[in-house]
């Protein structure tokens, strides 16, 4: 979905240390050259991505809300219509590439419930996001959430992502990526974390807002997951399959993953600036999760179970 998801990454409050080399509302923003303007479903649903004459994002919508991008200062807001909520990401800090390093995010629900927290990622030296890190605090609880990326030779090898919390448990997902030959899948700028990974940021890597893009694209990942909630222990390993193609440019024009089970999970078409904009200019429906008839389901995880227990007791 297009929303900003603050909470999928828990709401991380994080120290007062500086990032390097942030800066709070840099006047540097990101351009896209050829910016991805539509993704589409099999299925009929599609979101939507607005860039002015500089090639900045500026706005998104879907049929469940819309997404708003200001500049002075740097502000994100998404606000949904189908669920009465309300994602602000302010207070944004940025390098001098434009990548963003930290920012506050405020959650709003319908009834005035509010959480808030703060979000930091930092870059290796080639510029590829390498952590985004944080602790929050939820009903009196603080936890602790982490993702880390690993690239070789420009490749997203493996995404870790680690979460504490001492009344609940501990849960570590594993994102290991294989690929096919040197140069046989080349990433034209597609941000292809969110296939899997439920960080659900697509408009910060669309944007230019958390660094390069891999430089090719994985042909298959091996998800793994472990888990502990006081005496009870999970695991589980899921393995899946993308298949893309590409346009007569050589952008990436279509992407789908298959389960183990052969299963299609996600199925994507994506349309580029060049291609005209009426469609850029309608609201539309977009479904990230699993789809289809038959598709294995993943269990509830640890993080997801305290998030819906703190809600209730918060409230």
């Amino acid at each position: 979905m297009l929303c900003l998801c603050a909470a999928a990454l828990s709401f991380m409050a994080c120290s007062d240390d500086d990032d390097e080399g942030g800066v709070p509302n840099a006047g540097v923003i990101p351009s896209v050259a050829d910016p991805i303007t539509a993704i589409e479903t099999p299925w009929g649903d599609t979101e939507h991505y607005v860039y002015d004459e500089q090639g900045r994002l500026v706005s998104g919508n879907d049929n469940y809300g819309s997404l708003s991008i200001t500049f002075s200062p740097l502000a994100f807001t998404y606000v949904s219509t189908s669920d009465g909520y309300t994602e602000r990401w302010d207070n944004v800090s940025t390098d001098t590439r434009g990548y963003m390093t930290r920012a506050r995010m405020t959650y709003t629900e319908e009834d005035g419930y509010t959480s808030s927290g703060n979000l930091r990622l930092t870059y290796n030296a080639d510029g590829y996001l390498s952590r985004i890190e944080g602790t929050g605090t939820e009903a009196g609880v603080t936890y602790t959430d982490a993702y880390t990326f690993e690239y070789e030779d420009g490749k997203l090898m493996r995404v870790v992502n680690d979460f504490s919390d001492p009344e609940y448990g501990n849960e570590q997902y594993t994102y290991t990526y294989t690929y096919a030959a040197a140069g046989e899948y080349p990433n034209s700028g597609i941000p292809f974390y969110e296939s899997n990974i439920d960080m659900s940021l697509p408009f910060m890597f669309l944007g230019g807002y958390a660094g390069r893009h891999p430089s090719e694209l994985p042909v298959a990942c091996r998800e793994a997951y472990s888990g502990e909630d006081g005496n009870e222990t999970s695991a589980y390993a899921y393995d899946f399959r993308y298949e893309w193609t590409y346009d007569a440019q050589g952008r990436v024009a279509t992407f789908a993953e298959t389960d183990e089970n052969g299963y299609q999970n996600r199925a994507y078409t994506y349309h580029y600036g060049n291609e005209g904009t009426e469609a850029n200019a309608q609201a539309a429906a977009v479904q990230r999760a699993t789809v289809g008839t038959g598709v294995k389901k993943r269990p509830l995880s640890v993080r997801q179970r305290i998030m819906a227990k703190r809600a209730r007791l918060a409230r």
